[in-house]
């Protein structure tokens, strides 16, 4: 009797340590997760500092406010990729794929909150022409990063087809 409880406390301690190391894991992936987000938003900034819309002083009031609105909406953006995911799987049933679409709405439309949000917010801190601007030049961003990645994945293509 003495040797199965042995056993089994040294097998509850074998899991505890698993477990421990498998949740030390997701925290560094969740950590890293947040890295990338910043650094992704850091360089959208630098970006738009680079057309010089903003004067220095109007960029250093307006960078903080811009970093809190892209972790803001984070969240209900990965909702809706996460459930779009889901439906473009087509393994859900009618009423999973109603839920998820539900879903999407509920995220799009917190989303969209948040935009109108931020945006007065920009608008009070540097005028809605300024506003617009960089509003442009985020657009152009995110083009100019979709068009790398499409190159960055068709040369790979090639180069595993040779």
């Amino acid at each position: 009797m003495k040797q199965y409880l042995k056993t089994a406390m040294l097998v509850f301690a074998g899991l505890m340590l698993t477990l421990q190391i498998f949740a030390q894991d997701n925290k560094n992936d969740d950590e890293a997760r947040a890295q990338r987000r910043k650094e992704r938003a850091m360089a959208e900034l630098k970006y738009i500092d680079s057309l010089q819309i903003l004067t220095p002083e109007e960029f250093k009031k307006f960078a903080p406010v811009y970093l809190q609105y892209k972790v803001e909406r984070q969240d209900s953006r990965h909702a809706i990729r996460q459930n779009r995911r889901l439906i473009e799987s087509g393994n859900l049933t009618e009423a999973e794929t109603e839920e998820a679409l539900k879903k999407i709405y509920a995220a799009e439309a917190e989303s969209n909150s948040i935009d109108a949000k931020y945006n007065a917010k920009f608008i009070e801190l540097v005028g809605a022409t300024k506003t617009s601007k960089i509003l442009e030049a985020r657009d152009a961003y995110k083009k100019m990063l979709l068009i790398r990645i499409q190159q960055k994945k068709k040369s790979e293509g090639e180069k595993k087809s040779k």
